[in-house]
This record gives structure tokens, sequence and C-alpha cells, in this order.
């Protein structure tokens, strides 16, 4: 099986990095990165910190954030999700 190491040129779009507009928890993100990683967070101060940040510096902060008690099980059913939110809401994209 071949790894999927990223998504180069024409191919940038299908990245979680890609800026593209995603709503969560009443909160506007750059990208699915940041949504997803502002969903980490329990309260809602602390996922506003992943408002107006690139993908990029959302996955480093994400790393530094106290996970949410439920973290493991919701993590999946969450990126689906947003990256449901990212295809569904942009015809060009899907």
């Amino acid at each position: 099986m071949t790894e999927i190491r990223g998504f180069p040129g024409e191919y940038q779009y299908l990245s979680n990095f890609y800026p593209y507009r995603i709503v969560f928890k009443d909160l506007v993100f750059d990208s699915v990165e940041a949504a997803f990683q502002a969903a980490k967070c329990q309260n809602f101060s602390d996922r506003r910190m992943f408002v107006g940040i690139a993908g990029a510096d959302a996955k480093k902060l994400g790393r530094r954030v106290k996970l949410r008690s439920d973290w493991e099980s919701i993590k999946i059913p969450i990126m689906a999700k947003l990256v449901r939110q990212k295809f569904e809401n942009d015809p060009a994209l899907l």
C-alpha cells in the first residue's frame, strides 16, 4: 500500500491544511485542521485560540492543549463531520 504523504499541486484542496472556511461550535476557522485541533478543547475560550491561524500552526498549538476527556471516542466522528462540511458546502471542491 502506498502511503499518502501530502497533496501537492492540483490536489492541495484535499489536505486538511488547505485554507477553507469551516464553522465548528459557533466559531469560524481557516481550515479543517484548525477546527479539528480546536475540537480537542472542552471550553469555548480555549477553542477560540485556533481562530485565525493556519493549519500547521493549529497543529502545533493542538499538541499543547489539555485534551477533553472524551477525545479518543469523538475525534474520528468530528474529523468526518469537518471534512464532510468542507466538501458538501463547495461544489467546486466536491
